[in-house]
Order: structure tokens, then sequence, then C-alpha cells
């Protein structure tokens, strides 16, 4: 009869087990792959993967919790060459997925990632994320740098340290948004085309979102023609930069945001007067 094993995560992620009295420590590698198990002063086992999953293994160990064991992909089978991942099962053989995304045709209904397993993972079955919070920071940072920019083009003017804030607020949600439309859309369109439609909308938002900013700083100003102008170059400035981003790839991501909302955010200026 084999032993109960007590598995300990921490946000999100496997750490610990406790496999009937014998405890072990999970160590990760950047994609959520499990590279080593230790046990309290030693590497018990350690492992090497292709891309797409298959396993080498050095040690007398056995743990479920291998490729992307990190984010729980549990293995099974022969082997261990087939994964269970919440909403499917997933194939290291093939590098692909044994039933439809339950997402299609949004997104792929059977490729793993959209081929690119060394950048992404997918977390639950259904569609890829990019294991790296990172970009959310640029994102947000990029309204900074913009809300300086603004401060030094405008000289003041009617705007407020409140006025700013707003605008460094809203301008990082609508980044976040921007970003999360590029992601669930990369799969379905081309991620050029995805880039562009997440950067449209994160400058579309923006723009709206700075129009509020002006009315609780008590710039009661009426969106005029030039203002709707204002609008379509955020959004086109916001595809544009979502294209180069995309086009300079993962460094470009980080660029992408800035640019974004250095562009965004810099506007601040140019609207400075009621």
């Amino acid at each position: 009869m084999s032993a109960s094993v007590l598995y300990t995560n921490f946000g999100g992620m496997l750490v610990h087990e406790d496999r009937g009295g014998v405890e072990r420590t999970y160590v990760h590698d950047e994609m959520g792959n499990t590279r080593y198990l230790l046990d309290s002063s030693n590497v018990t086992d350690t492992y090497s993967y292709t891309p797409y999953g298959q396993v080498t293994h050095a040690g007398t160990n056995v743990t479920p919790f291998t490729f992307i064991g990190a984010l729980g992909y549990f293995a099974t089978g022969w082997s261990h060459l087939t994964s269970y991942v919440r909403a499917r099962w997933y194939s290291r053989v093939s590098g692909s997925w044994g039933s439809i995304d339950p997402l299609w045709p949004w997104q792929k209904a059977y490729q793993y990632v959209d081929g690119n397993p060394a950048m992404y993972v997918d977390p639950d079955g259904k569609i890829r994320s990019k294991f790296d919070l990172w970009d959310l920071v640029f994102s947000c940072g990029g309204g900074i740098a913009g809300a300086i920019t603004g401060l030094v083009a405008g000289g003041g003017g009617n705007s407020s340290l409140g006025r700013y804030l707003c605008e460094i607020k809203h301008g990082c949600l609508a980044s976040i948004v921007g970003w999360f439309i590029q992601t669930i859309f990369a799969a379905a369109i081309t991620p050029i085309l995805a880039a562009c439609l997440g950067g449209m909308v994160a400058g579309i938002l923006a723009e709206v979102m700075s129009w509020y900013c002006d009315s609780q700083s008590g710039c009661q100003k009426i969106p005029n023609v030039c203002d709707y102008i204002k609008l379509v170059g955020q959004a086109l400035g916001g595809c544009l930069s979502g294209i180069i981003g995309s086009a300079l790839g993962d460094i470009g991501l980080k660029i992408e945001a800035l640019l974004r909302e250095l562009m965004v955010t810099a506007g601040i200026a140019g609207s400075d007067i009621c």
C-alpha cells in the first residue's frame, strides 16, 4: 500500500511534499518546471526537459509534478508522458492537447501555447499565459514616466497633483486591460493584430479616463471635435506601439508597454486648458 502524500503550495505554486513522513522541497525554473527535489540537506533528484515536456530524471524519488509541476501539471501513464491540466489532457510526446480547447474558436483547438513552449505556459488547459508578471509592472511604470513628461511639458497649467495621480492610476488600468486583450486574442488572430488591438483599446480607454480626471479636477470641458481627433490618434498610436512591441519579441513587450503609456499620459499637457 502506497503512503499518502501531503502537498504544500505557496502563492498557487507547489513547493513541498510529505510522503509518509519523508519530506521533499521542490525547486522550479522560471517556467514552472520541477528541476530539483531536496531533502533536509541535499539534492536527491534532478530533472531536465525537452521544450514540450519529455523528462530526463536522475534520482530515486517519483513525483507526478514534473513538467510545469509548479502550476499543477499532473503526470500520468507510462513514463509520465501524459499530463492532466485541469480542463483537459496534454501529451508530452505530440506536444498537443487531447481534446478541443474549451475556448475554441477563440483559441486554437489542439496546439499547445501557440507552438512556443519556451515563452508561454497554459495554467489551466484553456489559454496560454506568459509566466511573467513584469509585463504588468512595465505597463504601469510607463504611466509614471508619462505623467512626469506631462508635468514638464504643461508647465503646471490648470492641473493639480490629484489630477496627475488620477492620470497615472487610470492609465495603468488601461494598459492592463490592453495587455489582457492582447494575451486573449493572440491565439485567435495573429500576434501582431492582437498587439494592435490591445494597444488601441488601451489608448482609447486612457484618453476617455483622462476626460474623467479633467472633470474631477474642476476642468469641466465638454469634449469637442479636437478631443475626438485626439481619441483616434491615441487609438492609432496604441496600435503602432503594439505592433512595434510584437515585432521586437520579449523585450519588445516591455518597450511596447512603456511607449504606450508614455504616449497616452504625455498628452496631459495638450488638454491642460479648460
